[in-house]
């Protein structure tokens, strides 16, 4: 189900990196910006000059607009210094109101006058004739849709070579139609192009397109008009690779444009670039070289002439400043490369990587899977770096990243769902598995004690009539020999008596159903007590008990009857281990924290690590002797260890091969209350 959702997430992303939707557009944006701001800008190499109808040529020669006749003057002084080409980023689409035959029109004077001054040299005349004397560019603008409809006149457009299909155009910036310069003007330029500048969808100037689609028409942009008049190119070449247009040719000259035909400026700081005041030019103060054969960008940016925009690198910047920037990266081929193929690897470095982290998901949460994603992405910045800094591709990683961040999130996400539910329907099937054990526990004590009472029961009747044939309650006994039979089955009914004792006694402890009785009693009379009662045991006649009661010991606040049993318990092991003529003695003393300890310590076989414990382990028969008559059910340790963990002690045990056996009962402070007296 989840490698299912995740091939569902890799077509949705895919479909969403394809629609180009704007917040991701504004991300490739924001990490383009990025890109451009950590990299070094490069210096104009392209023989661009800027000059400018600045405030103090406006201050020096008159305000704006200028007759044209000066504008004639300024190209021609243009020309003179031999300029390579003249881009004029001003539109002139209506006759000059300024010239002699237009000042008058509205003035009351004869028709004769108005004739006369119709036949001197016309302003418009005198823009055309400088034009030709050197190559220039004249700006065209974008008409709004609402005015579309306008009779405008149309000069031969500029050369343009196809190879692309009409259908795949549609990609282009479509505009309804263009303002032109007058057709006298147009027909002395060299060429015109669009010098309207778009706003990016934040406002700021990124891209630049080459080419636009005018009603059927393709023209050329401002600045691509300008190159090709440096350049000497007859014509534009258009070609179209799969959808859009892959690219133009300029000359000689290779530009690739994104499927719209747009390029990527890369940013250029505007004080680097020559700059000249029109006064300055027209007064003849400039050195030579700074306008012989250069690309010169003739506008106006006095007050009020001229928008301004903001421009990679978040600069103000006036559309003068920003068409040379635009030549400077067509001529110096600077501009930043984003076609066809860099999307293509874009979409496929995100598939990638969802894809990764969907093959991936089982480790993601480790070490080496978060490393692994934090490598991948890594990567996929420092390329994009790489090839921008080296190549000029705009790899654009931003799209990517957020995927495969969102992706891997995503698999976390269902990884803890999972792990949650995992861990709920675990904890649910321990809570069954509990309730079953404590109903198995009682079912256990339950037929246990059920059991006990039954055993009880014909085994009191075996050990009581076994008991009057041995004595001979009733007469003697013949032959002789049923007396001794009387005998062993007295003695092996009390033997499966006491294990029937223990196994109940460890399944009341295991079901926990077991009530301490606290009093207040003394240790020392418990012990000789535990003493006497073991002394009458069968099979016990050689080995001796060694204990001084005249050694001081506490008493002791807690169950006396539960204390008896585990020394008697305790007794019994010793002395059943113990070999003919050895001892067992008891000791105590008080130890760190206000403890105190018993111990019991045997002279028997003793025990290995291994045996020790496995003698903690219900019904685990650690086999320390060669006779069967001391072997036992393996209850003995396990019930004295849970019943001094009632009262909150333990049981130590220390033991070696042929050394005995010392067992270590340690009754805590709050369990030891005073010392008896001797």
């Amino acid at each position: 189900m989840a490698r299912v959702g995740g091939v569902v997430l890799l077509l949705l992303l895919a479909a969403v990196q394809l629609s180009e939707l704007k917040p991701f557009i504004a991300l490739q944006n924001a990490y383009i910006d990025f890109q451009q701001s950590i990299i070094p800008s490069p210096l104009p190499a392209a023989p661009i000059t800027i000059v400018d109808i600045d405030e103090r040529s406006i201050a020096a020669l008159g305000q704006w607009p200028w007759p044209r006749d000066r504008i004639a003057e300024l190209i021609t002084a243009l020309a003179l210094d031999e300029a390579a080409v003249v881009g004029v980023n001003i539109v002139f689409s209506e006759p000059d109101r300024l010239s002699p035959e237009n000042a008058l029109k509205d003035m009351p004077v004869s028709q004769a006058l108005l004739d006369e001054l119709a036949e001197l040299s016309q302003n418009d005349d005198a823009v055309a004739e400088s034009m030709r004397l050197v190559p220039t560019v004249l700006a065209t603008g974008i008409i709004p849709e609402e005015v579309a409809p306008r009779n405008l006149e149309q000069s031969t457009p500029t050369p343009i070579k196809l190879s692309l299909d009409w259908r795949s155009a549609a990609r282009l910036n479509r505009y309804p139609a263009l303002l032109k310069s007058l057709p006298k003007l147009e027909a002395a330029s060299a060429g015109s192009g669009v010098a309207s500048i778009e706003l990016g969808q934040d406002g700021i100037i990124r891209r630049l397109p080459t080419v636009m689609l005018v009603g059927a028409e393709i023209v050329p942009s401002f600045g691509v008009e300008i190159m090709r008049n440096y350049r000497k190119a007859s014509a534009i070449g258009i070609e179209m690779k799969g959808f859009g247009i892959d690219g133009l040719q300029v000359g000689t000259q290779e530009i690739p444009t994104d499927p719209a035909g747009n390029i990527w400026l890369r940013h250029i700081s505007q004080d680097k670039f020559m700059r000249l005041s029109a006064v300055d030019v027209l007064l003849g103060n400039h050195a030579h070289d700074e306008i012989h054969d250069r690309i010169i960008v003739l506008g106006a940016t006095g007050a009020g002439l001229e928008r301004t925009f903001i421009s990679t690198g978040g600069v103000l910047t006036s559309a003068l400043d920003l068409h040379a920037l635009f030549v400077e990266n067509l001529v110096s081929d600077i501009f930043l490369i984003r076609s066809q193929v860099q999307f293509f690897f874009e979409l496929l470095a995100t598939l990638a990587g969802c894809l990764g982290i969907m093959l991936l998901h089982g480790r993601l949460r480790t070490y080496p899977g978060q490393l692994a994603v934090l490598i991948y992405v890594a990567c996929l910045i420092s390329i994009s770096i790489y090839m921008m800094a080296f190549h000029r591709i705009l790899f654009d990683p931003s799209f990517a990243v957020v995927a495969i961040v969102a992706c891997y999130l995503g698999f976390i996400g269902s990884e803890i769902v999972k792990t949650q539910h995992e861990r709920r329907q675990t904890a649910a099937e321990r809570e069954t598995a509990l309730m079953l054990a404590e109903a198995a526990s009682r079912s256990k004590t339950n037929f246990l004690a059920s059991m006990s009472h039954e055993l009880r029961t014909p085994l009191n009747a075996i050990l009581g009539f076994s008991e009057m044939i041995k004595d001979g309650a009733l007469g003697p006994v013949t032959p002789s020999k049923y007396v001794d039979y009387a005998s062993d089955i007295h003695g092996s009914a009390g033997d499966l008596l006491g294990m029937v004792t223990e196994i109940l006694e460890m399944a009341t402890l295991e079901a926990g159903e077991t009530k301490l009785t606290i009093t207040d009693f003394d240790l020392k009379d418990a012990i000789v007590e535990s003493i006497m009662a073991i002394g009458s045991a069968r099979n016990q006649a050689d080995t001796a008990i060694l204990f001084d009661d005249r050694i001081a010991m506490p008493h002791l606040r807690a169950d006396r009857n539960m204390v008896k049993r585990i020394l008697l318990n305790l007794l019994q092991n010793a002395v059943k281990f113990s070999p003919a003529g050895g001892s067992v003695r008891i000791a105590g003393k008080y130890i760190a924290k206000g403890e105190y300890a018993i111990s019991v310590i045997d002279t028997g076989s003793g025990m290995n690590r291994q045996q020790v414990a496995e003698a903690f382990e219900i019904f685990h028969n650690v086999d320390q002797s060669k006779s069967d008559s001391a072997r036992g059910i393996g209850l003995g340790l396990p019930i004295a260890t849970a019943q001094m963990a009632l009262h909150d002690g333990r049981v130590g045990v220390t033991s070696g091969e042929n050394k005995g056996t010392t067992v270590t009962l340690y009754f805590p402070a709050r369990r030891v209350l005073r010392s008896s007296k001797n």
